[in-house]
């Protein structure tokens, strides 16, 4: 268990380094410094300030109790959630791949 905690701390701070550093993809570095607060806002965040994003949050797949993964477990998880409760969930949206249902042998991927 104390490994498991040490390897998620270890996990949220080089996010939250990451994302600060990186200036939330705006090209410029961020003003906020290395404040693991605020990387971990940034990492749950899905229209962070001065990114046109695709509506997602790192942590849409990435997830925290999953160590940073996405497991089937979780995705299923989700779908059915999704289903059950017709609430959208930003993991299925048709952003980043094409449908193959619906365009058949045009889709692309």
């Amino acid at each position: 268990m104390k490994i498991m905690f040490h390897a998620l701390t270890l996990g949220w701070m080089v996010f939250a380094a990451a994302a600060t550093l990186l200036g939330c993809g705006s090209g410029e570095s961020s003003s906020m410094g290395a404040d693991p607060l605020a990387g971990a806002a940034l990492f749950h965040d899905r229209a962070p300030a001065g990114l046109e994003g695709n509506g997602r949050a790192c942590s849409d797949c990435h997830i925290d109790g999953s160590g940073f993964q996405l497991a089937p477990a979780d995705v299923e998880a989700r779908f059915q959630q999704m289903t059950a409760t017709g609430i959208d969930d930003p993991l299925f949206r048709p952003i980043d791949a094409d449908d193959f249902t619906t365009h058949g042998n045009a889709a692309t991927d």
